[in-house]
């Protein structure tokens, strides 16, 4: 391998791993919205909830630096086999985190107006499904980064508890 090859995988590979870690980073502020605005919810707190609301502009910066961290390897190290399809997939994965904290801020937002309303008792056990939902969320982020395919046909799998506690 000449020098400049060599350069340029561990430029790569620097780069990949920036990467993954901010998509972590990504990942843990999603979960950490989530179950804050879910714990607004349960007690029926509106300055929490409005945190959640506040705290959203910061998610939204990140997903933009992630996808601009993708566009960059795409363009400057042209990634091929296991490393396009992380890349691809990263760009996937933090759209959906950020989706994830724009939840958190419908939550939030539904968590002002019924912390007003003293007539209404949640029905459902929103703490138990957010735990699975969080612990679905950190499987399906190691699977993404560990490139494991088993983990996230656990994921998969799983989708169907939380589906049952959603009927």
């Amino acid at each position: 391998m000449l020098k400049n090859e060599r350069l340029m995988s561990v430029h790569l590979h620097n780069a990949l791993g920036k990467l993954k870690d901010d998509i972590l980073e990504l990942a843990s502020m999603a979960e950490a919205q989530l179950q804050k605005a879910v714990a607004a919810l349960v007690q029926r707190n509106p300055r929490t909830a409005r945190e959640v609301i506040d705290h959203d502009t910061v998610i939204d910066r990140k997903e933009l630096d992630i996808e601009e961290e993708c566009l960059q390897v795409l363009a400057l190290h042209q990634p091929v086999a296991h490393d396009l399809r992380f890349v691809i997939s990263a760009l996937k994965m933090t759209n959906d985190l950020e989706r994830i904290g724009d939840y958190a801020v419908h939550i939030a937002e539904r968590t002002i107006v019924l912390s007003e309303r003293s007539d209404i008792q949640p029905l459902v056990d929103f703490s138990s499904m957010t735990a699975l939902v969080a612990e679905m969320l950190r499987t399906a982020i190691n699977s993404l980064i560990n490139q494991d395919a088993e983990l996230a046909r656990e994921v998969w799998k799983g989708d169907d508890a939380i589906d049952d506690l959603h009927k």
